[in-house]
């Protein structure tokens, strides 16, 4: 890790510390995407964590989804077999914060 971003996670740690309403609010947004993209029909697995992942078992249909995204100016990283099993590919560093 580099000075800057040890600094940058210091900072970071030290505003959460000194206002927890940011945590607060990012689980509430990370709660409502979850909704909306199971509403959707999305199979986001059991994850509970802000980081929300979406299972996609066609590759094809995972990079057009991770080509969407990017589109929209949010970025992911799609993340296939081997690295997770077949069938469970996912567009990975997706935030809802």
């Amino acid at each position: 890790m580099t000075p800057a971003s040890a600094a940058t996670v210091l900072a970071s740690l030290d505003e959460i510390a000194a206002d927890p309403s940011h945590a607060t609010r990012l689980h509430q947004n990370a709660a409502y995407m979850r909704g909306r993209l199971k509403e959707s029909g999305f199979d986001l697995g059991s994850s509970r964590s802000p980081i929300l992942p979406i299972y996609v078992p066609e590759v094809e249909k995972l990079c057009e989804l991770s080509s969407r995204l990017h589109q929209d100016g949010i970025y992911t990283v799609v993340v296939v077999y081997p690295a997770v099993e077949q069938g469970r590919g996912r567009p990975a560093r997706w935030h809802a914060g």
